[in-house]
């Protein structure tokens, strides 16, 4: 069976360090795996706070595993001055994926959740 992994946060810090970790060590090590597929997904894409919108991708494409890296980030003072604004958005981000991941029987999850790296 094929694993389809979707990658949420690929143009943030992490998400991109592991689009690279991946693809370097595929190349390194002469990986042609046809049965992993990865899905990298920024904002540009979707916006994860739109359920229905994102909803869209899990049926198009049966994601299997979900590394979850997105949140909402603006750094400290952005934090500070918006703090109940960024905790409500990042809690409809992640109530999304959870309840999609649900419903859409994902084998593995992993979440990294954060306010500012």
């Amino acid at each position: 069976m094929q694993s389809r992994i979707l990658i949420t946060g690929s143009d943030g810090l992490v998400g991109k360090n592991l689009q690279c970790y991946i693809n370097e060590y595929n190349k390194k090590n002469n990986v042609d795996d046809k049965n992993i597929q990865y899905f990298y997904h920024n904002r540009s894409r979707c916006d994860l706070k739109h359920k229905e919108k994102l909803k869209f991708f899990f049926e198009k494409h049966k994601y299997t595993h979900v590394i979850h890296l997105a949140s909402k980030v603006g750094g400290l003072y952005m934090n500070m001055k918006n703090n109940i604004q960024m905790l409500i958005d990042n809690i409809k981000i992640n109530m999304n994926l959870l309840e999609l991941c649900n419903e859409f029987n994902v084998q593995r999850g992993i979440f990294c959740l954060s306010s500012c790296c």
